[in-house]
């Protein structure tokens, strides 16, 4: 209901601002995921899976996606090069990242692929309808995110090892794009699941 939606919202917001007020790691880390937690239920009924009688179980499949797409958009966020951090300490960081998206990464594509065979059973309407055709647009930019986060493992890793400033620039310049990609994907869901969605499969 919209009433819950609300409650759901509005206590994400206020985990995350008491997170922010915290000097606690621990604790402002927990209070973040229970704010994550809120918005992707809040998400998942109101998103993709809203009003899809022939699978009404769907939208709690989509609660684990999307915890895990927020952990891979959180990247340019959680990986930038500040000039605080150090070298060994960033270094740390975007390989242990890697090391965690390894499994959970294709998690998503995997959750994802499952969720557009129940919203469209018809392969073809991901050319032939408007909300396929938003959903094959995130797929393309998704692949493309998945390109660069193999080459942020391969090579900007091994570049920051080499070079730390070298490897800072080219951690931004991969980062920076990520976050172009990431808000790509945010504005194509958004337009799918409010403007088209699944339903009517608009032509």
């Amino acid at each position: 209901s919209s009433s819950a939606q609300t409650l759901f919202v509005v206590s994400a917001v206020l985990f995350v601002l008491i997170g922010l007020a915290l000097k606690t790691l621990r604790l402002s880390s927990a209070l973040f995921i229970a704010g994550v937690l809120c918005l992707s239920a809040s998400f998942a009924m109101t998103g993709h899976t809203h009003g899809q009688e022939t699978a009404p179980w769907l939208y709690l499949w989509m609660i684990p996606h999307l915890l895990i797409a927020g952990f891979w958009v959180m990247a340019p966020v959680s990986l930038w090069p500040h000039h605080e951090t150090e070298d060994q300490a960033l270094i740390q960081k975007v390989e242990r990242f890697s090391r965690a998206a390894i499994w959970i990464v294709p998690m998503l594509f995997v959750s994802g692929a499952y969720v557009v065979r129940i919203l469209l059973p018809d392969i073809s309407n991901l050319w032939t309808s408007q909300y396929g055709q938003l959903l094959s647009v995130k797929l393309i930019a998704v692949t493309s995110l998945l390109g660069l986060g193999a080459w942020n493992k391969l090579s900007v890793t091994q570049s920051l090892k080499n070079d730390a400033s070298v490897g800072r620039v080219r951690l931004k310049r991969s980062l920076s794009l990520e976050a172009m990609l990431f808000a790509l994907v945010i504005v194509v869901i958004l337009f799918a699941t409010t403007v088209t969605g699944p339903a009517g499969h608009s032509h």
